[in-house]
């Protein structure tokens, strides 16, 4: 049996309380024994096992707190910065809102730039038919003989008929192979496909290798719906429409 001493000689040995001692003692934390006159006694060496145990759990405990508390900060100052930015995005937002109410200049300069894309539009596609006249006048200048005075356009081309002409082709929705067959031809816009419609007809298209009357309807379909061509195959912007000349 190993040398015993009294919980008191441990409380003076180890520094620890008394009654601490006796709470490990009774919880069975350290090895005790009864002696015949009812005194408990300790094991000094199991004694101080246990108390190097939970000095080194108290170190432990002390490094996650440090751990703990480092993160506590860090996540502080990512919250921080988290307020900064909802600040600032609140600002603008208020800021922004404020300068619509006051001024309305952000929505009338949309408006008046998207205008002016539309007018470009209808004036490139005027000087486009422009074009065409004047090869088909120079044409005939060159049979006939005659003089040629400078043109005028003919007509004016409205702003939503010049917005529907110069829609581009993958505006439409179509199959792969169609807008392959499309492209092979050279069709960009609703122009382009508009020229060929009225030139050679879109029927003309089930010509090509692969492009069944499925695409045909496909085609079709997209073009009534973009407000291009009616189911009769009619059109109200073939009348801006200008055909290129033969060469």
């Amino acid at each position: 049996m190993p040398e015993l001493i009294s919980i008191e000689e441990a409380a003076r040995i180890t520094g620890f309380p008394y009654e601490e001692i006796e709470d490990w003692v009774k919880s069975r934390k350290i090895t005790s024994f009864h002696t015949r006159t009812g005194t408990r006694m300790v094991d000094p060496e199991n004694l101080r096992d246990f108390i190097a145990h939970i000095e080194h759990l108290g170190i432990q405990k002390l490094y996650l707190q440090l751990v703990i508390q480092d993160k506590e900060e860090e996540a502080d100052e990512i919250i921080a910065q988290y307020d900064d930015y909802l600040f600032c995005l609140r600002s603008l937002k208020n800021i922004v809102l404020r300068l619509q109410e006051n001024t309305g200049f952000l929505a009338e300069y949309k408006k008046t730039i998207s205008c002016q894309d539309l007018e470009i539009e209808r004036l490139r596609l005027e000087k486009r038919n422009m074009e065409y006249e004047l090869r088909t006048l120079y044409k005939a200048v060159l049979k006939s003989g005659l003089s040629l005075d400078a043109p005028k356009s003919s007509f004016d081309i409205p702003t939503d008929a010049a917005r529907r002409i110069s829609l581009p082709v993958t505006s439409l929705t179509l199959s792969p192979y169609i807008r392959k067959c499309l492209q092979k031809l050279e069709l960009e816009t609703m122009e382009d496909l508009l020229r060929y419609a009225r030139k050679k007809g879109l029927d003309s298209l089930l010509k090509i290798p692969g492009f069944g009357p499925l695409g045909l309807d496909q085609l079709k379909f997209q073009l009534e719906k973009h407000k291009i061509m009616n189911k009769a195959g009619d059109s109200d912007l073939y009348q801006y429409i200008i055909n290129e000349p033969d060469s």
